[in-house]
Formats: structure tokens, C-alpha cells, sequence
């Protein structure tokens, strides 16, 4: 990113998210901190909601937070698309499987995998 700035902006922008424990938090944060900023003085917006007027880090942090968020929801939807792939893997191993094995002696193995089943001799 070009506007990404020194390693201690960076570092500083890490620290902003980190001081308020997590990416999601900082976003929701955010507007309410840039109210307050205004409100004393630190920052001088005409218009709300001016990202424009953010130091640095301060926009370089909503930069990361955004990203990041955006990162999870894109491995919680592959997790999904994996679990989905797995389940339909393991229909077809089952289908694999109750074409190779007879079902006697399906029945057979059942018997001796349930505990205090009489065996057939």
C-alpha cells in the first residue's frame, strides 16, 4: 500500500486495533472515537464521517481492520465449500464401500463391534 507510511506508522496503526482488542471492535469503535476527536479538537472535520482527515494510522488501521475482516468471512465461506466437499467425499466412500463388502459380513462386524453381543459360531 502506498500509503502505508514508516514501519512506526504501521506499528502504530497495529497498536490502535490491538488497544481496543480486535479488528471488528476497532471498526465499531471508530465513528464514535472520530466524534470524540472532533469534539476536542483533534480532528477538524467539516463533514462527518471524513476519512480523509484521519492521521495516518488512524487510516492505515481502518485499512487493516477492513481487509481483515473481509479475509475471515472469505475462510469461514472456503471452510464451508471443505465441509461440503468432505461430507459429499465420505457419501461416496460409504457407496465405495457397501459395493465392496458383503452384508453379511457387515452384519458380521457390527455384531463384534457391539459390546455383549453373542457371536455367531
Amino acid at each position: 500500500n502506498y500509503m502505508a507510511g514508516s514501519k512506526q506508522t504501521v506499528q502504530h496503526a497495529v497498536d490502535q486495533i490491538e488497544t481496543v482488542g480486535d479488528p471488528m471492535e476497532f471498526l465499531t469503535k471508530l465513528p464514535h472515537d472520530m466524534h470524540q476527536r472532533d469534539l476536542r479538537g483533534g480532528v477538524k472535520v467539516k463533514k462527518q464521517g471524513l476519512i480523509s482527515k484521519l492521521p495516518k494510522p488512524t487510516k492505515l488501521a481502518l485499512e487493516m481492520a477492513l481487509h481483515e475482516e473481509q479475509e475471515r468471512r472469505a475462510l469461514a465461506g472456503e471452510l464451508l465449500d471443505l465441509e461440503m466437499a468432505w461430507r459429499a467425499a465420505e457419501e461416496v466412500a460409504q457407496i465405495a464401500d457397501d459395493l465392496l463388502v458383503p452384508k453379511e459380513i457387515e452384519e458380521h462386524i457390527e455384531r463384534l463391534r457391539t459390546p455383549g453381543s453373542e457371536t455367531e459360531a
